[in-house]
């Protein structure tokens, strides 16, 4: 029984992914391909950072919830969150900072030419506005699934085909891809805040958590991070003339280890303290 909700947004799901594709096959050939290029960057953090936190939250949400003891599912969610905030946002920045060369290293090749990198990376960038709220509704819906609701969130994802709906078909005729790009990044930002208003209603927003802290140091870090990255790659790529693979993956991985220690050195500057919580966790995870 709990099951069938699920069943219904998986229908509702595919019902949105072939509006979608019908829209996008309408606005040029290319648009398709430009479009799951960029949606394979943004499903990496996606599976890495949200999934992966979600899962490791449910059996503590799950637990609460039983126990109907809403402190403790509170504080789950809200160590939750921080951790996905945390972990969201600078990838958000580092995929905005880097998205060019990444989109060059990873896809122009053969008939893939210069052109299609910048479309590419315009599609990214784009999806890029929804990102932090997908990552964010994972965990929300996971919580919902916790309290054995899985009606309410799968409700939302109708509703939220909608809200696609309402952006692409008024501008897709004069932004063609880019309408369905934004709308999809609008899709997951109204699902994730509905998302959040319904389970706020429920138990209530995690008091004394630091969510809001947590989400100002994280972008004040991840703007000193997504700087040093742009300016390392794009130093290292005029320098070296990055045409060649070894070439621009020598300056990508320059520009990621610098971003990587300028993010945690500005997170420990500022006390963020889910970073080393992340680490911690890695570190249990594989014995380290």
């Amino acid at each position: 029984l709990l099951y069938l909700p699920v069943l219904l947004g998986v229908a509702i799901s595919i019902v949105g992914t072939v509006i979608d594709r019908r829209l996008a096959s309408a606005t040029g050939e290319s648009s398709i391909a430009w479009m799951q290029n960029a949606t394979t960057l943004i499903q990496t953090p996606l599976g890495l950072i949200a999934a992966a936190v979600s899962l490791a939250v449910l059996p503590s949400l799950s637990r609460a919830s039983a126990s109907q003891d809403e402190r403790a599912f509170q504080s789950h969610l809200g160590l939750g969150l921080r951790l996905i905030l945390t972990l969201v946002v600078p990838a958000t920045v580092g995929l905005y900072a880097l998205g060019r060369p990444l989109v060059a290293l990873l896809f122009e090749h053969g008939a893939f030419t210069p052109a299609d990198t910048h479309m590419v990376t315009l599609a990214l960038y784009l999806y890029l506005l929804g990102l932090p709220f997908a990552a964010v509704d994972q965990l929300l819906i996971f919580a919902f699934y916790a309290r054995r609701d899985t009606l309410r969130p799968n409700l939302v994802g109708a509703y939220a085909i909608g809200i696609y709906l309402s952006f692409a078909l008024p501008l897709v005729g004069r932004w063609g891809m880019f309408a369905l790009v934004l709308a999809n990044s609008a899709q997951w930002t109204w699902h994730a805040l509905l998302m959040l208003l319904l389970l706020r209603r429920q138990v209530g927003w995690p008091h004394g958590e630091r969510i809001g802290a947590t989400l100002w140091r994280s972008l004040v870090a991840a703007a000193g991070m997504g700087l040093a990255a742009w300016g390392t790659a794009t130093g290292l790529g005029i320098w070296l003339g990055a045409s060649g693979i070894g070439q621009r993956l020598l300056s990508l991985g320059a520009a990621l280890a610098v971003a990587g220690v300028v993010y945690l050195g500005l997170a420990r500057l500022l006390r963020l303290e889910e970073v080393q919580v992340a680490w911690e966790a890695l570190r249990r995870r594989w014995g380290g």
